[in-house]
């Protein structure tokens, strides 16, 4: 297999898995939403500790993503893309 073939399934890959990580991303965003959930009638129901938890996975997948984006642009750019 030569090296072209090989940047382009890398490239497949990548655009895969930033489509993933953006998807969950996009879930994470509105659970989070929902556990603080501001017409909540008693402050005290909120699930902050769940939020705060949920909110941490999310920023690790928004890391993830801004890191997949960059590898992807470089195999782009090493394409000629």
């Amino acid at each position: 297999m030569n090296e072209a073939l090989k940047m382009e399934g890398r490239l497949a890959r990548l655009k895969r898995e930033a489509g993933g990580l953006e998807l969950r991303i996009r879930t994470d965003v509105t659970a989070v939403r929902d556990l603080l959930d501001p017409f909540a009638d008693d402050p005290a129901d909120l699930r902050a500790e769940d939020a705060a938890a949920l909110a941490v996975e999310l920023a690790g997948r928004v890391v993830r993503l801004r890191e997949t984006r960059a590898r992807l642009r470089a195999v782009a750019r090493a394409l000629g893309r």
